[in-house]
């Protein structure tokens, strides 16, 4: 995994200009000497870069507005794009979702429909607790991790330091579960809400009972 800031930044530049509008970016690294070359990690030479989602600013460019508009068969109004970044954030694919749906059947239909998909994936990052947990030591911790999550603001996020698994195991455990209210941001080193409504969402996930034993575990009080 990539995590130097420049090389992000290329990258997630050269992929939001050249990749959104039909498929995704394919992004080549040549390199310079062959003890370059030995340095790149990754199975057959693959490397997984993390791409930043839109920012709202972003949303508002002319390159973004004009595919928009492709999407949509309309200039989108700012207050429908504002709607759209509360419920999705800068998730260019669930934006286009929305967008085509509400081609054909309305924007507030395809935002109910992706509002529900939203709470289905809130509802499945809930049960990850009761189907083994996180990491190799299977900790009990979403319950936590989405609240700790929650109680941030949406732009600040949750440093990492805060839980005490692993980032890579966690994100492998919400891969697995088909759940990603919340992603890492390696750039900065926290975990962030995927949206401003998930964000909301966090602090009232339908647990239940048996994973509201949370880490940390509540520390004994001392007696008298």
């Amino acid at each position: 995994m990539v995590t130097d800031a420049r090389i992000i930044d290329a990258v997630s530049n050269f992929a939001k200009s050249f990749g959104f509008e039909t498929a995704l970016a394919k992004v080549v690294v040549v390199a310079s000497t062959a003890a370059t070359a030995a340095d790149i990690t990754g199975d057959g030479r693959k490397i997984n870069f993390f791409v930043p989602q839109f920012t709202r600013t972003e949303l508002d460019s002319v390159e973004a507005r004009r595919v928009f508009e492709i999407w949509y068969g309309e200039p989108v109004k700012d207050s429908d794009v504002d709607r759209i970044f509360d419920l999705v954030g800068g998730r260019i694919g669930n934006i286009k979702e929305i967008l085509v749906l509400a081609k054909t059947d309305g924007l507030d239909q395809a935002l109910a429909l992706m509002e529900q998909i939203l709470v289905r994936d809130l509802t499945q990052y809930g049960m990850i607790d009761e189907n083994g947990g996180f990491g190799c030591e299977h900790k009990r911790l979403a319950c936590y991790l989405g609240r700790q999550v929650a109680r941030c603001p949406f732009e600040q996020c949750l440093p990492e330091s805060s839980i005490p698994t692993p980032a890579r195991e966690v994100g492998k455990t919400l891969r697995d579960m088909h759940a990603h209210p919340i992603f890492f941001d390696p750039r900065i080193a926290r975990y962030c809400a995927r949206s401003p409504f998930v964000h909301r969402q966090l602090a009232a996930i339908p647990f239940q009972p048996q994973s509201l034993r949370e880490w940390p575990p509540a520390q004994p009080q001392s007696g008298k």
